[in-house]
């Protein structure tokens, strides 16, 4: 983690940019000279169809990326800066998205063109969270490893076993969210717990993301049967 000492107080917005390996570290520079407060950063791998890899602008297997806090008013003006001096959406070198982490007066869902699906699943399943998304929807994701809390009831030799967890990051238009939280829920649903959680942020802006995707208008003649798919939050846990 790297932090900007000049801080203030003020509402917060987390600027995310996932990128090819060996760019992070000058993105994240670059980031704190420039109004940046703190900057995480981490290693991940992301996952498109081979048509796809131009519409994310990733053109590897291996990623970088980093979350950076910022003062809610120059959330924006960062984003342009770092699109300019690292060319997002013109040489294919990376995404980046902001959200607001003030609640106060935040946009609905409805209101933003993108959200960013999450899924914590156990380790080995993040593959199978994609490949139902695809099934519905062409999509890139991106895949973090993590730990998940010990299940105390499971020991080996009197040791705790710490599931490891990946987390599955969709960018996806909001019109199209529905009909993928519903795929992947359906592909992963179980009556047994510790399955995964499944979540979605609305995102204020997103750059980087070339629009080769259809549509929200030209989507809705594709969308699947609702009546077949039903949407069960408290089960998915």
């Amino acid at each position: 983690m790297s932090t900007n000492e000049t801080q203030t107080d003020g509402p917060l917005s987390l600027l995310t940019v996932i990128s090819d390996p060996g760019k992070a570290d000058a993105m994240a520079r670059f980031a704190l000279q420039n109004g940046a407060r703190a900057a995480y950063h981490f290693y991940a791998h992301g996952t498109a169809p081979g048509h796809l890899l131009a519409l994310l602008g990733l053109s590897g297997v291996r990623r970088e990326m980093i979350s950076l806090t910022v003062p809610e008013d120059q959330g924006h003006p960062l984003m342009d800066k770092l699109c300019r001096q690292f060319h997002f959406g013109k040489d294919m070198n990376g995404i980046a998205f902001l959200q607001s982490l003030d609640s106060n007066g935040r946009q609905s869902e409805a209101e933003n063109a993108y959200v960013m699906i999450a899924a914590v699943v156990n380790e080995g399943d993040g593959e199978y969270v994609i490949e139902s998304a695809r099934r519905c929807h062409p999509v890139g994701a991106t895949i973090l490893r993590a730990l998940g809390t010990a299940d105390h009831s499971r020991k080996t030799f009197d040791f705790e076993i710490v599931p490891q967890k990946e987390v599955v990051l969709i960018i996806a238009r909001t019109c199209h969210v529905d009909a993928l939280n519903q795929a992947i829920y359906q592909e992963l649903s179980s009556d047994q717990p510790g399955r995964g959680i499944l979540f979605s942020l609305a995102l204020d802006r997103v750059a980087g993301l070339l629009d080769m995707v259809p549509d929200c208008d030209e989507a809705e003649e594709a969308k699947p049967d609702q009546s077949q798919m039903t949407w069960q939050d408290d089960r998915y846990a």
